[in-house]
């Protein structure tokens, strides 16, 4: 007789109740995630042309939030881990962070199939849920254009901008 003590006997209505908690928790990632890649930040309201505003995320001020909560020994509220390691250089924690929060998403996304193939959930609205939407795709294409540097010559001039 084979036993197995990994084995979990809930109810169809417990699993699901801890998939949609597990998505609400992934769910909270999926913006910090595209921010953090494109270091792009998508406001709520649109602008005349239809796209939505965007923003230049400072993660200066994202680093400076981190080093804070290190010294106070909080844990994060995304990955809700305390780390110890505090940053000088927003770049290395940009990409450090990057790492901690979809290591995070994957371990959670991960758990939701565990638990959905036990029961025979369907999780295929989760997939692709870190891409963008059109809309959003254009909108930061439209910032990108909006708010580009200008060539510059050899000598290190810029050049006329004739788009103006």
């Amino acid at each position: 007789m084979e036993s197995n003590k990994h084995q979990i006997n809930l109810p169809k209505s417990e699993f699901e109740m801890l998939i949609k908690a597990y998505e609400h928790r992934l769910w909270k990632h999926i913006k910090p995630i595209q921010r953090f890649e494109t270091g792009i930040e998508l406001q709520s309201y649109k602008e005349d042309n239809g796209c939505w505003t965007c923003e230049s995320v400072k993660f200066k001020n994202r680093m400076d939030d981190h080093n804070y909560r290190v010294s106070l020994s909080t844990p994060d509220c995304l990955t809700n881990i305390p780390y110890t390691r505090k940053f000088r250089n927003s770049s290395v924690y940009r990409e450090w962070y990057l790492t901690e929060i979809r290591h995070s998403y994957n371990e959670i996304y991960a758990r939701i199939m565990q638990l959905a193939q036990t029961i025979g959930y369907d999780y295929n609205h989760l997939v692709g849920q870190l891409n963008f939407t059109e809309l959003e795709q254009a909108s930061m294409d439209y910032y990108l254009e909006q708010n580009a540097r200008p060539p510059v010559t050899q000598e290190g001039k810029f050049l006329p901008n004739f788009h103006d």
